[in-house]
């Protein structure tokens, strides 16, 4: 409601000029992760000045403590293209990875594909883009659009074929499951294929505890480890499938 409440305002030009940039240039994870990531060390080191904190504060009201996540010094995706691929013939799985692992947290989709293919999953990466998630939350529904309908247009052959599609940001499996469909009311055959191919990481590893295929050689990991869960799980209403598993 609240999303659909800014996008009336939004289309309705009530949202102040230089709030509105802010929200765009902020929704624009897929942007900024372009522009800056090819320079990690001088971006992130110039997103911390205090000068430039102090100056995006007073022109955008973005807190001058508040942490910003630093990029990484490799993408996702070229990690992906340059790594020995293992010979596994038999099933496949898409794998979404989302803003945040592409440009800030690569070690995540690392770690997934990883345990995909301990699975016997061969992993595909097609191109992507933002989920959208930002641009429905600040009500730019237009922009949130062509965001979605390319990652239809990436995803749907592969939903066709029955390959499941598993993301590890559960805000993107979110988006891409229920979000962005229903928000931008997109109910043509396609987007409802894909919604129904995507599953959260810890989803999908449970459905094969469930039937039995899951790769349980584990090593114990001597280690007391907090895990908070995520609250978009009570959105996905998949209670919580990661202490489950």
């Amino acid at each position: 409601m609240n999303a659909r409440a800014r996008a009336v305002m939004v289309q309705q030009g009530k949202v102040p000029r230089l709030l509105r940039l802010r929200n765009n240039i902020v929704a624009r994870a897929e942007l900024l992760g372009k522009v800056a990531q090819p320079i990690a060390p001088v971006a992130n080191f110039a997103l911390n000045l205090k000068p430039a904190r102090k100056l995006a504060e007073s022109i955008f009201s973005i807190h001058h403590q508040a942490p910003f996540p630093p990029f990484s010094s490799e993408r996702f995706t070229s990690w992906f293209r340059k790594r020995p691929h293992p010979n596994l013939a038999g099933n496949k799985v898409v794998y979404f990875h989302g803003c945040s692992t592409q440009y800030y947290e690569p070690r995540v989709g690392r770690a997934a594909v990883q345990v995909l293919e301990a699975n016997g999953f061969e992993v595909i990466v097609p191109p992507q883009n933002c989920c959208g998630l930002p641009l429905l939350s600040n009500g730019e529904f237009n922009a949130a659009r062509r965001y979605h309908q390319k990652n239809v247009k990436s995803l749907v052959d592969y939903a066709r074929q029955g390959i499941p599609i598993v993301g590890t940001s559960i805000s993107c499996t979110l988006t891409l499951k229920e979000e962005a469909p229903e928000l931008l009311d997109m109910y043509d055959e396609d987007t409802q294929l894909v919604a129904h191919s995507t599953y959260d990481f810890n989803e999908f590893l449970l459905l094969l505890h469930e039937e039995g295929s899951l790769n349980d050689k584990f090593q114990p990991v001597n280690l007391n480890l907090p895990y908070h869960v995520p609250c978009q799980y009570r959105a996905h209403r998949l209670g919580r499938p990661g202490i489950d598993l």
